[in-house]
């Protein structure tokens, strides 16, 4: 994916967009000392963001689900119904990941972005498929779908890093909502995931940077994934350091994480701000 990949110290980091690193495995917690930070953002580097225990950083938390007896009896009664409608409207099964740009894969993931508000960044249809044809070939990717008949109505990717099955993507099209694919698809994953021994929990990610993905966060915890408490830290190359307590800068900040159109910028705002709020660094 032309991703930039680096060894500091003890870590894995990667560049989740230009300048901007996070760590993996994505459910470890880290603590780097301050030589491995400044190693890691030397020259192009702007922000690293990574997982660390609740008393080095900013409280925060990651979905997870580890319950090996899941199942659609532990949902809410609203919850319970849109699965059982959705696994009665759609087939939901594995695929290959390079499967998906030719069942239109490409064509949801346009119209979950334009839902949530965002504008579809230039070169969108060729970052997707290079994605799905670097999953298709990495070890431990997996690509699900849900079809009503033979028309994909949502599908999902993730990874197995170290025993936790980390789910990146879940797609769908605003006009198979109503069949609730997303419901299906996550209930049928779960189970799979956690009936294999060699998997210890199911990831959805860390505490967004975003205040304005509510609807989303709700949709995790409906589906059984508890908030397990984390620390994130955020750390920032040295020259912009004296620019986050600018009042124009947050200012600014305030102003993009409203917007949800700028999601780059407002994510930036938002690591400016928890930056702010985070223990300070104590260790070397």
């Amino acid at each position: 994916m032309g991703r930039r990949v680096l060894r500091r110290g003890d870590h894995w980091w990667f560049d989740v967009s230009r300048g901007v690193y996070a760590n993996f495995p994505f459910h470890v917690p880290i603590v780097p000392d301050r030589h491995e930070i400044t190693g890691l953002l030397a020259g192009r580097g702007l922000v690293a963001r990574y997982c660390c225990p609740v008393e080095h950083g900013r409280r925060s938390f990651m979905y997870v689900c580890e319950d090996r007896d899941y199942c659609v009896d532990q949902l809410s009664n609203n919850t319970r119904s849109k699965v059982r409608r959705g696994l009665r409207r759609n087939d939901v099964r594995r695929i290959r990941p390079r499967e998906l740009g030719q069942l239109g894969g490409i064509d949801l993931s346009r119209d979950t972005i334009a839902r949530q508000g965002r504008r579809a960044p230039a070169g969108h249809d060729d970052y997707w498929n290079r994605y799905f044809q670097a999953a298709d070939e990495s070890d431990g990717f997996e690509a699900w779908g849900a079809f009503a008949g033979s028309r994909l109505a949502a599908f999902l990717l993730s990874c197995n890093i170290d025993g936790c099955v980390n789910i990146f993507i879940l797609r769908s099209h605003r006009d198979t909502l109503r069949d609730y694919p997303n419901n299906a698809l996550i209930h049928e994953f779960l189970l799979d995931a956690l009936s294999r021994p060699e998997i210890q929990l199911v990831s959805y990610g860390w505490e967004s940077i975003q205040s304005t993905l509510v609807s989303l966060d709700s949709f995790k915890v409906a589906m059984n994934f508890k908030r397990r408490e984390i620390g994130q830290r955020v750390e920032l190359n040295c020259w912009i350091r004296p620019l986050a307590g600018s009042r124009l800068i947050q200012a600014v900040g305030q102003f993009a994480e409203r917007r949800i159109q700028t999601e780059r910028l407002g994510k930036l705002a938002g690591m400016v701000r928890w930056y702010s709020e985070q223990t300070k660094r104590t260790n070397a």
